[in-house]
């Protein structure tokens, strides 16, 4: 168990976890209350960590599949669903699912973190559970960091495709990368809880050869914070993040605008394939790449991100 959750647990102030489960899954050796979904908002109780798990697009729509096809229902829908996934091909077998708008399937991860289905509303819910955990790392960190057993089920891949069902998942796809980029920041910073880590808002958004910028608010407070660059895990620069940021001052995301940092280096250092990460001094709490940002490092775009 990381130490500092070992030692939140210890104390008198936490007295149990709560997971947002809807994943089926069952847990062992622990204690380790359940709450269900949707979620329609939840008040934060003081002794309580809130933890939610979320997965990987195409593995939760073949899951949901997987529980159709497991129903013992007589609806007529679901019978037919069993017997077109057995003799269609995955092509055809998405076609006719499309033909029925069979909601359920749609978005389903983003739809339990809001009935609605609104990805900004999503993801700020997401952003009030302490532990945001992909999936693919709940036996690591369940298992190893809470001491809890937990047993997942085995279920067919019946669809591989991405690009057959990205009308399905698209607002998932969108959850699910917030998700790893939340969870990189908690493994980051020791394992901290993400409302803490929340309290820091900032991006990098502007990037090119020899240039890289953005900017970093601690909510609350007026201070200019230093920040780290790294281009793939080696440090290249330190920079204090005060640079006058008139955007940021009329839309009051900081007193005074002071949050910005622009370096220009004297030769060409970022190019497609680089791995950036830009953090703060002492915390590690990684600035999210703007959209623009991301592009450039993937080779779809080459001139200056404004």
């Amino acid at each position: 168990m990381s130490y500092l959750l070992e030692k939140k647990l210890k104390s008198s102030s936490v007295r149990k976890i709560k997971l947002f489960n809807f994943h089926d899954l069952i847990l062992e050796n622990c204690y380790i209350e359940f709450f269900s979904s949707p979620i329609r908002g939840f008040k934060r109780e003081s002794d309580c960590l809130y933890i939610v798990i979320v997965r990987e697009p195409v593995e939760y729509f073949n899951f949901l599949l997987n529980k159709l096809m497991q129903e013992n229902s007589n609806l007529e829908i679901i019978q037919k669903m069993k017997l077109n996934l057995s003799k269609m091909e995955e092509e055809e077998f998405i076609k006719w699912l499309k033909s029925l708008n069979f909601t359920i399937l749609y978005n389903p991860q983003t739809f339990h973190l809001d009935s609605r289905k609104r990805v900004k509303v999503a993801v700020k819910n997401l952003e009030k559970f302490d532990y945001v955990l992909p999936y693919v790392y709940i036996k690591q960190y369940l298992n190893e960091k809470l001491n809890c057993k937990v047993i997942t089920k085995d279920f067919s891949m019946y669809i591989k495709n991405k690009e057959l069902i990205k009308d399905f998942i698209y607002k998932d796809e969108e959850l699910y990368n917030v998700t790893t980029n939340i969870w990189e920041q908690i493994e980051t910073n020791n394992y901290q809880s993400f409302v803490k880590l929340s309290c820091y808002k900032g991006i990098v958004d502007k990037i090119e050869g020899n240039i890289i910028g953005g900017w970093i608010v601690k909510k609350g407070t007026d201070e200019s914070l230093n920040v780290e660059i790294y281009k793939n895990d080696k440090l290249i620069r330190k920079v204090k993040a005060d640079l006058f940021r008139k955007d940021l001052f009329e839309q009051k995301i900081h007193p005074t605008g002071k949050c910005g940092f622009l370096v220009r280096f004297n030769k060409e250092v970022f190019k497609p394939g680089d791995d950036i990460k830009v953090k703060i001094q002492k915390i590690g709490y990684c600035l999210r790449l703007g959209e623009k940002v991301v592009r450039y490092l993937k080779g779809e775009i080459n001139e200056f991100c404004n």
